[in-house]
């Protein structure tokens, strides 16, 4: 594992970079964008990371996130900016999912964009809905390994999908819950698809045309993040929660799950668990898969050296976590 490595946490009070020593413990927290709310954080093929805030100012780092900068111009403004992903092939092209719901593009990192508009016109449209004074917005974004999938979900309305690089969508939401928090693709395998959920974890074989729950070993039912241990789909590891937002009044009783057979069976894993806070966040070292980081809503970073069966408290009083990443550099 190269030094350079780092924990990316885009936080409420900007963004917490920790570095992954060589001997696998971590680094002192760094604080090298502040007093911003940030929403979301991405990394593009090229090693590049991005971060948004919840108004959609879009911000950048080339050096593994220890100088970030400012874009010219973000998605146009909206109540607000809820999901940000890179595609995985094409260095520089970046998804915005905002709210009132809408999907955004920009292929030059960030700097301008334009709204990808069949997702609007789409007739589903008629029926996403959300919390007043909040309006349905684009809660998540998935893409397989080459980019040629699309899905986009709808908190409140359920999951979209394209092929033809957002010209048209298309509404598959046969079986889902359609409060949609998190869609991941298995990247060996674009037709295979979860689906984190506010009432339940959700699993497709055919790109969304069917949807199954997947309730095996799962004593939880409020989900949001997941995180796929090697390429083929098969161990993964989601956290879920047994009570819904907002998690200051009395906790959300949350955990970690493992599955080592791609979600058909699930374990709780063994850690700090019920959690106070929200599990928001899980990623997988790609340059060793074995290790795996959790983070919280209050402000909790786990990791596990053993593929999630275990976890383990690595730091305590960080902002509110919302997304995190590994940085490449």
């Amino acid at each position: 594992m190269s030094s350079s490595q780092a924990l990316i946490l885009a936080t409420q009070d900007g963004i917490v970079r920790i570095s992954l020593l060589p001997d696998g413990s971590l680094a002192a927290p760094e604080r090298p964008l502040t007093k911003i709310s940030l929403e979301a954080v991405t990394r593009d093929s090229a090693g590049r990371l991005y971060a948004a805030s919840d108004e959609g100012r879009i911000y950048w780092s080339e050096d593994g996130g220890g100088v970030w900068g400012e874009t010219a111009s973000g998605p146009k403004p909206g109540r607000g900016l809820w999901a940000l992903a890179a595609h995985p092939a094409r260095a520089g092209e970046l998804y915005a999912g905002m709210e009132p719901a809408s999907l955004w593009i920009s292929r030059d990192e960030g700097h301008a964009w334009e709204e990808l508009q069949a997702l609007r016109k789409n007739p589903a449209a008629k029926k996403w809905h959300f919390y007043e004074p909040a309006k349905p917005h684009v809660r998540a974004i998935g893409l397989d390994a080459a980019g040629d999938w699309l899905y986009v979900g709808i908190e409140v309305g359920g999951v979209l999908v394209s092929t033809d690089g957002g010209k048209s969508f298309e509404e598959r939401n046969d079986g889902v819950d359609s409060d949609i928090h998190t869609i991941r693709v298995v990247p060996a395998d674009p037709l295979v698809v979860f689906a984190m959920t506010g009432g339940g974890l959700y699993r497709s074989r055919d790109a969304g045309v069917r949807w199954e729950k997947l309730e095996c070993g799962l004593e939880r039912w409020y989900f949001v993040p997941l995180s796929m241990i090697g390429d083929d789909g098969k161990r993964l590891c989601v956290g879920a929660a047994n009570e819904p937002p907002p998690w200051q009044s009395g906790g959300a009783d949350a955990a970690i799950y493992i599955s080592r057979d791609g979600g058909d069976r699930w374990t709780l894993a063994r850690g700090p668990f019920p959690l106070d806070g929200m599990v928001s966040a899980i990623v997988t070292d790609p340059a060793e898969p074995s290790r795996s980081f959790a983070a919280t809503t209050d402000g909790v970073l786990l990791r596990s050296a053993d593929g999630g069966e275990n976890w383990e408290k690595a730091a305590e009083g960080l902002p509110r976590i919302e997304e995190m990443v590994i940085s490449r550099r």
